[in-house]
């Protein structure tokens, strides 16, 4: 006779998903803890808490609320600082815990549908969390955990598309393209690497002439997502395009070393996800697994290299953080056999290790894996974060906030900023005089390749010579600060 289990031990695999929910959860906003008091914080997400900042203090019109990019981080932040009443990077430490805790239990959750054993199953979430990759995720805020998910639920939908061609698993498959489009831009690059492999998930009954509509089909949910989003910016902002982000206008194809980093991103791409290249070459002859497999395996390093050539991240190892997503899919879908959870194990494992060499072939990533290893060292300001360091506390901040919503984030709050929201921003550009009550007003240096922000537009040579009755009391790194000589008016 089999021995019995304990109750205890029967009800164990239910409570893992909401053990691992807790554990990554809390592990993720630890590390992101960690880092910043190693001098590491996120430079990705500046922008994002400095438009959620102007949002939650109503400092921006309800129309840039409505078109700003990317929708699905920026009005979760929105809503999570207005429930909790955490504002800037607290509000984005607390979201990435949850959406990574939430990752970590769908993960726990599908291994054990995988019928792994609970303890098994616990071993492979924790090579995924403990993975460079994910760390570096979780440093990367909330944006990165979305793309995480949009790339888990390609992933997992692409396998079971491929076989069964289920209705839920097309629609999440379309949804997954979506999240991914609309929670960064890498998570964009990502969705757009993933196109010309969407064909290798339709299931392989429909015929040739099919694939047409079949590709319709997949892409309908995104194009009218995109298509809809440009109109909303259109109707609101008058330019369909003004949610696409600025650095992509400022491409440089024959800029040096472009090339060489790029195949960098898709070589190291590669060897990130060693778990998918294991499933490629185990299921040769099985093409409900193969196919999909193949398409995984090749958005990834195109994803890494165009990353690269779009000027979306200066870092190589930022656009391989999906390979995790990807190595939880593929462990779930590995074939039923003998010595499957060994080889899963190993191929994990040399997941890790293929995360570490990445970590540390990337220069640009020096600062994090400092701060990884225990490295404590400041991090240097760029000027908008020293401008908004300076600008903490101050009130009556005359500046363009919307253009430069980094500033915003380093300053932890829009309060006391005069904004394009406020009327005396208005009056103040509409009779070309600064009102009595800006105190102080930051401009930007004129830069040729970029459209002059809304002060310097009306104020052409406010940032070299200012205006009569301010005196410039901060000049750096491209930023200048010019506040109004009090004394002086009070002798007038």
């Amino acid at each position: 006779m089999k021995p019995q289990r304990l109750p205890a031990l029967r009800m164990l695999p239910r409570w893992l998903p909401i053990l691992a929910f807790a554990v990554v959860g809390g592990l993720s906003f630890w590390v992101a803890q960690m880092l910043a008091a190693r001098g590491f914080s996120r430079g990705l997400t500046n922008d994002l808490i400095g438009m959620v900042l102007l949002g939650a203090s109503a400092k921006i019109d309800t129309a840039q609320i409505i078109s700003a990019y990317p929708p699905i981080t920026y009005l979760a932040m929105l809503s999570l600082q207005k429930v909790t009443g955490l504002q800037g990077l607290a509000a984005a430490r607390l979201l990435t815990a949850l959406l990574a805790g939430a990752l970590g239990a769908a993960w726990m959750a599908s291994l054990l549908r995988a019928r792994y054993k609970p303890l098994r199953a616990v071993m492979f979430v924790g090579l995924l969390v403990l993975n460079p990759l994910f760390l570096r995720a979780v440093a990367g805020g909330p944006e990165f955990m979305l793309v995480l998910w949009g790339t888990w639920l390609l992933a997992a939908n692409a396998f079971t598309l491929r076989a069964t061609g289920g209705v839920n698993a097309l629609i999440l498959f379309s949804a997954a393209l979506v999240i991914l489009m609309f929670s960064m831009l890498l998570g964009a690059v990502f969705a757009l690497a993933a196109m010309p492999f969407l064909l290798l998930a339709v299931p392989a009954d429909i015929k040739g002439r099919s694939h047409v509509s079949a590709y319709m089909v997949l892409l309908f949910p995104i194009g009218f997502s995109l298509i809809s989003f440009a109109f909303v910016n259109w109707l609101l902002l008058h330019d369909a395009l003004a949610f696409v982000p600025r650095r992509l206008y400022e491409v440089n194809l024959r800029s040096d070393g472009i090339w060489p980093k790029a195949a960098m991103a898709a070589a190291l791409g590669v060897i990130s996800m060693p778990i998918l290249t294991g499933l490629i070459a185990r299921t040769r002859t099985r093409r409900l697994i193969h196919a999909p497999a193949l398409g995984l395996a090749a958005t990834l390093p195109l994803a890494g290299a165009l990353a690269i050539l779009l000027g979306a991240t200066e870092s190589i190892t930022a656009p391989l953080s999906p390979a995790i997503a990807l190595s939880a899919a593929v462990a779930a879908r590995w074939p039923l056999e003998v010595g499957r959870s060994r080889r899963v194990a190993v191929l994990l494992f040399a997941g890790v290790v293929g995360g570490c060499f990445s970590l540390f072939l990337d220069s640009s990533n020096a600062l994090f894996r400092d701060a990884l290893l225990g490295s404590t060292r400041p991090e240097r300001q760029n000027g908008a974060g020293q401008l908004g360091h300076f600008l903490a506390g101050r009130s009556g901040v005359l500046f363009d906030a919307v253009t430069y919503p980094a500033v915003v984030a380093a300053r932890g709050s829009a309060e006391g900023l005069i904004t394009s929201a406020d009327d005396v921003f208005s009056l103040s550009l509409l009779r070309k005089r600064i009102e009595p009550a800006a105190v102080s007003v930051a401009v930007a240096a004129p830069d040729p390749s970029r459209n002059a922000d809304a002060i310097s537009r009306i104020f052409p040579d406010f940032y070299d010579a200012g205006v009569p009755g301010f005196r410039l009391v901060y000049d750096r790194d491209g930023w200048r600060v010019w506040s109004r000589d009090l004394k002086r008016e009070a002798q007038r």
